[in-house]
């Protein structure tokens, strides 16, 4: 998850509150993924969300890649995807 630098940022375009909104945001997410990479651990689910969510491959593409069917890259991105927003709520909570 790649965000923007702030030397990248017009100061009138966004006010200062949402320029550090966005980057709490990008920090809460980057820490979830952590922490899921952790708890999840590389199985083929978590492999198939990060290179068809993150990495943005073609959903086909990873489905050869990793031997699963194309539905099985689907489902592993709603699975992801839950257990992420999941975990930044709590995340979000704690802090």
């Amino acid at each position: 998850m790649n965000g923007i630098s702030l030397d990248q940022i017009d100061p009138e375009a966004l006010a200062v509150d949402q320029i550090w909104n966005d980057i709490w945001e990008q920090e809460l997410i980057a820490r979830a993924m952590r922490g899921l990479r952790h708890k999840v651990g590389q199985t083929k689910t978590f492999q198939a969300f990060e290179r068809y969510v993150g990495s943005h491959e073609p959903a086909q593409s990873v489905a050869d890649a990793l031997g699963v069917h194309i539905t099985t890259v689907y489902s592993s991105k709603e699975q992801i995807t839950q257990l992420l927003r999941q975990t930044v709520r709590a995340l979000d909570d704690e802090d």
